[in-house]
């Protein structure tokens, strides 16, 4: 589920939402529909959606199939989410649509959750719509959590890795809260050595560098939806940050995570967690300690024999990896 219906679309195409649409696939192929073909011949129980109306009549008791496509082009910032036309789902609802669709599997699930408009708001500068999007990002991990424990009478907490894999160029005030974009207070609003007001967040590079003068802000500058925050090097895009990044995790196997990893080796963790991969004949990771006859049991390690579950939060861009995977 998602947005980029384009990429799935041949050129010269009527987009359900868009209209007529000349930015399609160069080979012509009708990828969406090639896969209704698909489901349909192999007597699948599917449904394709492209609108809020049509993805909450989706019923997971009766779909194992589930293709969602709600935006042409990326899906909407969160902030402008409700004005959308068609409508289209948070990622709060996709995430939990999913988790019921794909709970039905006795061989459980990996399931990757992906909120990518963080990152592309960051890169334009523009740190309102960037940190209306990361407010919802903490509901899709709760309700992960809730999804995945509710089906068994007792289980033990899922366990949960969050982490970021980059920052952004973006010195802050550390007197304010970065969740509240505008102007920086201290008893009154705080004025920089021009004797000016400046904002919470100000990136290091990016498309808000200003020739001259800097301006004498308003709150209502500092807070609208398109304000593009002032940065000190002027270029096209912001920039990510180079410092090393936090990774926090609980539940089982979440005591491989300490200190400072490289990157490629959380996936390993993850296998190690599923018994998967190179992994699927250790007698030790997480999954192999699962008893398929007691599923609400925990075991000595603590793991619960309903779920092993990972969560990967990577930085500005939210992407969760959901694992569940029962023996």
């Amino acid at each position: 589920m998602g947005g980029g219906r384009r990429s799935l679309l041949p050129n010269n195409f009527t987009d359900p939402e868009a209209g007529w649409i000349v930015s399609g696939r160069k080979d012509n192929r009708n990828l969406i529909q090639e896969w209704i073909d698909q489901k349909t011949a192999e007597n699948a129980k599917f449904q394709y959606v492209w609108n809020l109306t049509s993805f909450e009549a989706v019923n997971p008791d009766t779909t194992d199939y589930l293709m969602g496509l709600f935006e042409p082009n990326h899906m909407q910032y969160e902030a402008e989410r409700l004005k959308d036309k068609a409508g289209e789902p948070s990622l709060a609802q996709m995430t939990k649509k999913a988790i019921q669709i794909l709970s039905k599997n006795p061989k459980g699930f990996f399931l990757l959750v992906e909120g990518g408009r963080i990152d592309h708001a960051h890169h334009e500068g523009n740190a309102a719509n960037a940190l209306h999007d990361t407010w919802p990002s903490p509901r899709p991990c709760r309700r992960h959590e809730t999804c995945l424990t509710s089906p068994t009478p007792s289980s033990s907490p899922q366990p949960t890795i969050r982490m970021s894999s980059h920052s952004q160029a973006t010195p802050n005030e550390a007197t304010t809260s970065l969740l509240v974009p505008g102007l920086v207070k201290t008893d009154g609003l705080s004025l920089a050595k021009d004797n000016k007001t400046y904002t919470t967040l100000v990136y290091g590079n990016g498309p808000g560098y200003l020739e001259g003068p800097r301006p004498n802000l308003t709150q209502e500058d500092a807070t609208n939806l398109l304000y593009k925050q002032q940065s000190a090097v002027p270029i096209s895009s912001e920039t990510h940050g180079g410092e090393d990044v936090a990774i926090y995790a609980h539940g089982a196997m979440a005591h491989l995570f300490h200190g400072v990893h490289e990157q490629h080796y959380i996936p390993h963790v993850m296998a190690y967690a599923s018994c998967v991969g190179d992994y699927a004949d250790d007698n030790d990771c997480a999954a192999s300690l699962l008893t398929p006859s007691t599923p609400s049991t925990p075991t000595t390690s603590g793991v619960s024999s309903s779920a092993v579950s990972l969560l990967v939060i990577l930085g500005q861009t939210l992407a969760t990896v959901i694992l569940k995977y029962l023996c």
